[in-house]
């Protein structure tokens, strides 16, 4: 993790990469599967719409380091973001089809904090579910 980042803060990338023209500091427009380097990191990008319609996730692999995928709105730690602009059918595509086929070993960043308000109600919808009780 903290290794990872004194990469990409040394790496004086000087641009703000996304999928939707709508964000305010956008300079470099990227889409699905698309690449670039931070130093000797490279990046995947994955199209994770749903939250947004031109939300991207971020693979970032590294020499020596475990790959991480930084999600945004997209997947929580038990839990998925809302649904604002897509469409269910872009979210499963999203999460089973993109994010799932992950490495196992690849770690996870999301965009908030909502673990314990989405293991409360996925234990109101399971209650006897041994995965989300305490």
């Amino acid at each position: 993790g903290g290794s990872l980042w004194q990469s990409v803060i040394s790496s004086g990338i000087n641009a703000e990469y996304g999928g939707d023209d709508r964000i305010g500091a956008l300079n470099k427009t990227v889409a699905h599967n698309d690449t670039f380097n931070i130093g000797s990191m490279k990046v995947t990008c994955f199209e994770t719409p749903c939250h947004t319609t031109g939300h991207i996730s971020y693979l970032v692999e590294g020499e020596g380091a475990d790959p991480a995928v930084f999600t945004g709105d997209t997947l929580f730690a038990a839990g998925c973001g809302r649904f604002f602009e897509g469409t269910p059918p872009q979210m499963y595509r999203a999460l089973i089809e993109i994010l799932s086929t992950l490495p196992d070993n690849t770690r996870v960043y999301c965009g908030h904090e909502y673990t314990a308000q989405n293991l409360k109600f996925a234990k109101h919808v399971e209650p006897d579910n041994p995965a989300v009780l305490p």
